[in-house]
């Protein structure tokens, strides 16, 4: 088998349009038009507007949304998850093909919280009291689409949003940000990014910050621009290493 990298990504803000980026970033377009396909699976929702607005809806780069609700409107979680598995394992038959160059993952956090959905049945924590026992079931649930993701053959990113950490229980101020995953999750990562998004009164930079790196431990506290919005106008940097998988 061919050596892949899996590549964890954490967002301070919303948009996880820079996640995308990299992923296409270090798939050559010339490549995408020859038919080598990047899959994502979308629980966040949020990719196909991105695909659309900025890689023209190209048919080779496939976002999979497997949020399904019920006839009244509510989530179906047991189903999403089902949908999730079937369309990983879709992909799988297309990366043994040798047709797929990279996954995501878009919304670990999502699905971490899809997880609980699923056992608590979308009860309100007031309705429902989850037994400290039912964390290990989370857990393996988690953790068993993230093994099939994982056993994929092809580059994998997984996607995340931050969340806030607070020091004490009556403490109203966050003291920092951390990645909004299962705490065991980057022991699967080959490195870690850290995107940051800096402000100015022309415009915003994003900023990408290399945490962890087991190939590439030179790279470790590198920082890069690689996408900048200024006066109306957006403008992609290209990083040769990311092209490379050097990371």
């Amino acid at each position: 088998m061919a050596e892949f990298g899996t590549y964890g990504i954490d967002f301070p803000f919303q948009d996880s349009d820079l996640g995308y980026y990299l992923q296409l970033t270090e798939t050559p377009e010339e490549e995408i038009k020859a038919g080598k396909k990047v899959c994502i699976l979308d629980w966040d929702n949020g990719a196909e507007v991105t695909w659309r607005a900025n890689y023209n809806a190209d048919p080779n780069i496939i976002i999979y949304n497997p949020n399904v609700t019920n006839a009244d409107g509510s989530p179906n979680f047991k189903l999403s998850e089902e949908m999730a598995e079937t369309f990983v394992r879709m992909v799988g038959d297309w990366a043994k093909a040798g047709d797929v160059k990279a996954f995501a993952i878009d919304g670990v956090d999502k699905w971490l919280v899809r997880c609980y959905d699923i056992l608590t049945k979308g009860k309100k924590d007031t309705d429902f009291k989850f037994m400290p026992i039912m964390y290990g079931k989370r857990n393996r649930r988690y953790n068993l689409l993230l093994d099939r993701i994982d056993s994929l053959e092809c580059d994998v990113f997984y996607i995340t949003h931050m969340k806030n950490v607070y020091d004490g229980i009556n403490t109203t101020a966050p003291s920092k940000k951390t990645a909004y995953w299962h705490e065991t999750t980057p022991a699967r990562f080959t490195s870690t990014i850290e995107t940051e998004r800096l402000e100015s009164k022309d415009g915003v930079d994003f900023i990408i910050r290399i945490e962890s790196s087991k190939a590439y431990p030179d790279k470790i506290g590198h920082t890069h621009k690689v996408l900048t919005v200024s006066n109306g106008k957006v403008t992609h940097t290209d990083l040769d290493f990311i092209k490379e998988g050097k990371i």
